[in-house]
């Protein structure tokens, strides 16, 4: 598991709460699993841990133009395009 993946965890605490959440963050990171795949060994279904760790919703993405590069925040010699 990607070390950064470990933050969806966190989106666990409020429905299992933290003990059982950190139990599941320990051992993706232990066993290089995806995160869903432990959760799932810990009796959470896959579709179940996604509609509570939705990165989009958890963010409020969704609710947000996408991002856009600005003139400040190239560096010279990019276009213009």
């Amino acid at each position: 598991m990607d070390a950064d993946a470990a933050m969806l965890t966190t989106a666990l605490t409020p429905h299992i709460g933290h003990h059982a959440a950190a139990e599941i963050t320990q051992e993706a990171l232990a066993t290089a699993d995806p995160v869903d795949v432990v959760a799932a060994r810990h009796g959470i279904p896959r579709d179940q841990f996604w509609e509570w760790c939705d990165p989009k919703a958890m963010t409020g993405a969704d609710d947000q133009p996408p991002w856009r590069t600005t003139n400040a925040c190239r560096t010279a010699g990019e276009d213009d395009a």
